[in-house]
């Protein structure tokens, strides 16, 4: 009884628990084109599923939208199992993110050792996010190379993929940098250029940025370009050369040849198979709107599988959906489990059965011997007659004992040699 009682406690409690379960989502900066897409996907994520609505219960874990700093502090996140999803930017190298430069609304890490086994695994590709160079109009600057250690620029967040990719640039071109303002947010730099507080600013988001867009319409500003763009992937494996198109900013009428990086969506190793397949099948059905106003975005190529593109490995789960190979709704632990407490069960319902049916054979035979000593035979004046009465009173329980097969014919054997043995 208490095996079959601890699963209903177990089942429930599950229950329970996944019903009050938030699974975390980190996007970006916000203001940036991974914290809008981030939302949306947020949206496709938490629509109600057909049996949600037909319990009226909340059965699937809801995703929670987190803004960070960037790619290295979702990296961070990821790596030390306190969030499930992340937009990053993929090839980032994982050592680069050695603490969050900023805290997020999470519990303690999961995994403090600092040379831990990699726990971040890549979904699908999202979009190619170029590097942008803002300069202020006035300067009259047009490549990375024209900038000067005397003027007032902003990098990027420490923990962003803009910070580290404009640090690896600047170190390569050989200029000798001193950031500015690093602890700005990406909002507040974009004010700060507004109002010439900063004269050059790093940004690694999506082409056609909509906040980067509305401060390129005031004219002042404009896009430089990296004249060594082109051999920069061999210092780099994990950027590639990017020609913004001219015209796809105010007051930039010319193409601008930069670098880019990969967006995409990572998950947790920590995530089965069976939720990885989930998440990625219910957001393919809405990646088009989802990415539809993100120019250079792969929503198109979401069923083609990515790994050889990719420098993250892909999550089994992930790689289940490319290959049309949907996961058992339990995964192989879950089945070892299962086996493991069948496999109790049976042995507890095998010494039981065995138990009873001993305890009921010992039953019948005592209460012979209690009708040998009522009736005397064992003594010197044996009652026949009374002998049989009570013996007639002990086999018809053990005849109906054998008919229903709670003692062996063997044990009835048993209680037949017995009786004879004392007749």
């Amino acid at each position: 009884m208490l095996l079959v009682i601890l699963p209903l406690v177990f089942f429930i409690g599950l229950l329970i628990h996944r019903t009050h379960t938030n699974y975390y989502l980190l996007t970006g900066p916000k203001g940036s084109s991974r914290d809008a897409v981030g939302m949306l996907m947020a949206e496709a994520l938490n629509q109600t599923t057909p049996l949600e609505r037909f319990l009226h219960l909340n059965v699937v874990p809801d995703y929670v939208v987190l803004e960070s700093c960037g790619s290295l502090d979702n990296l961070y996140y990821l790596n030390r199992g306190l969030a499930q999803l992340a937009l990053v930017h993929d090839g980032l190298p994982l050592n680069a993110a050695s603490d969050p430069s900023c805290p997020l609304p999470l519990t303690a890490p999961r995994f403090k050792d600092t040379h831990l086994e990699m726990r971040v695994r890549a979904m699908f590709p999202l979009f190619s996010a170029p590097l942008h160079v803002v300069a202020r109009r006035d300067l009259q600057l047009s490549d990375l190379t024209d900038l000067r250690p005397t003027m007032k620029i902003y990098l990027g967040s420490p923990g962003s993929a803009s910070a580290y990719i404009a640090h690896n640039l600047l170190s390569q071109s050989g200029l000798a940098i001193t950031p500015h303002s690093t602890q700005l947010t990406y909002e507040q730099s974009l004010q700060q250029l507004r109002s010439g507080q900063l004269d050059v600013g790093f940004f690694v988001t999506g082409l056609n940025d909509q906040s980067l867009q509305r401060l390129m319409q005031t004219g002042r500003f404009t896009l430089l370009s990296l004249s060594q763009a082109s051999g920069l992937h061999m210092h780099f494996p994990y950027l590639h050369t990017v020609t913004i198109p001219g015209g796809t900013y105010e007051g930039v009428p010319h193409e601008t040849v930069t670098v880019g990086a990969m967006t995409i969506l990572a998950a947790s190793a920590d995530l089965t198979d069976s939720e990885v397949y989930k998440v990625a099948s219910k957001l393919s059905q809405h990646l088009h709107d989802i990415m539809r106003d993100v120019p250079m975005n792969v929503a198109n190529a979401v069923d083609t599988d990515p790994s050889k593109d990719l420098y993250y490995p892909l999550h089994d789960g992930a790689v289940r959906f490319f290959d049309h190979d949907p996961p058992f709704m339990f995964d192989t632990r879950i089945l070892a489990g299962i086996g493991t407490y069948l496999s109790l069960l049976y042995a507890a319902y095998g010494a039981s059965s065995q138990y009873l049916r001993k305890y009921r054979l010992q039953r019948v035979l005592q209460a012979v011997d209690r009708a040998v000593w009522f009736s005397g035979i064992a003594g010197y004046k044996p009652n026949q007659p009374r002998y049989q009465s009570h013996l007639r009173r002990v086999m018809k329980p053990a005849l109906h004992a054998l008919r229903h097969h709670t003692i062996s014919y063997e044990d009835f054997q048993r209680i037949i040699e017995y009786v004879k043995g004392h007749s």
